[in-house]
Formats: structure tokens, sequence, C-alpha cells
């Protein structure tokens, strides 16, 4: 089997003073690209599993109307108890807001679904906690709430710069 060449054209900026560009003309076979890809993966991989476990970032989806929505991080701190949800910024503050394994902590994910609760209520709009990856609730204005496996995927996502 014939070995496929990859040819490729960089061009960078090398000195800003005097604006001077340089260039690099690259060649390699698909094997080697293969390989350095996967060499940087790892990398990626090992330095991530080296930084300890990642802390769980929980989002609030607003559903503005049907095929809206609108994703807000909420912002997990440590201090004293106290919940916050708001349509451009949502935060949470925990004496011990996660466990070691990095995910929140069971009384810290009550006070977040408490308040998400009470701002869903208050705002008159559904809208749908994401915990993690495949870990979601929703929320309803009239109190109740589901758990699910899938947060909003389709429909058109409205950003933070967005003024409501």
């Amino acid at each position: 089997m014939e070995k496929k060449t990859l040819v490729g054209f960089n061009c960078f900026r090398r000195n800003l003073k005097d604006q001077a560009g340089s260039f690099r003309v690259w060649s390699q076979t698909l094997d080697e690209r293969l390989a350095r890809s996967r060499a940087r993966r790892e990398a990626k991989e090992a330095e991530a599993a080296a930084s300890g476990p990642k802390l769980q970032q929980p989002t609030l989806i607003i559903r503005l109307m049907p095929a809206v929505y609108r994703p807000i991080p909420i912002s997990v701190r440590v201090g004293t108890a106290a919940v916050s949800f708001g349509l451009n910024v949502s935060f949470v503050q925990h004496p011990k807001p996660f466990d070691a394994d990095g995910r929140l902590a069971e009384d810290c994910r009550r006070a977040i679904l408490k308040g998400a609760l009470e701002a869903s209520e208050h705002f008159r709009m559904r809208m749908c906690l994401q915990w993690a990856e495949g870990e979601s609730t929703y929320v309803e204005p009239d109190g109740s709430y589901r758990d699910f496996d899938a947060a909003p995927g389709r429909g058109l996502k409205v950003g933070l710069g967005c003024a409501i």
C-alpha cells in the first residue's frame, strides 16, 4: 500500500516590531500525523489526571420560549450558605460544596434545586439544571421537577451577552 504524504503551509508572525512574517512548509505521512495527534491527546489526558478530580460545574438552562434556551453557568463558591438565580448571573455558596471526588455535595445540590424551583416560580419559566453530562433535572413553574439524563439540546441557544 502506498504511503500518502500530507503537505501543508503555515504562516505565522515571528516578530511584532518589524511585522516580518515567517513561513514554514511541513511534510509528513499520515501515520506520523496520527502518532503526533495521539501523543498530544495522551499528554492532555495525563495532565488532567495529574491535576486531580475535575470539579462539577452545574448550568442553569432557562427556556425563554419553545426551542429558545439561555444557558447560565452556576458559579459555585465556598462560604456561608446562599443561593441566587437570575436571568444573567447565578451562584451558590456553601461551606463545603464539593465531595472528595469533585462532585457537588448532596446538601449543595438540594440548595441549588430549591433555588431553581423558587426562580422558576418567580419568573414563570421552565428551567433545567444540568448537573453534568447526561444528568439533568427539569424544573417547572408549578413547583414540580423531574430527573432526566439529557438537557435541552436542540433549538436556539441565546448567549450571555444578550440583555433580557
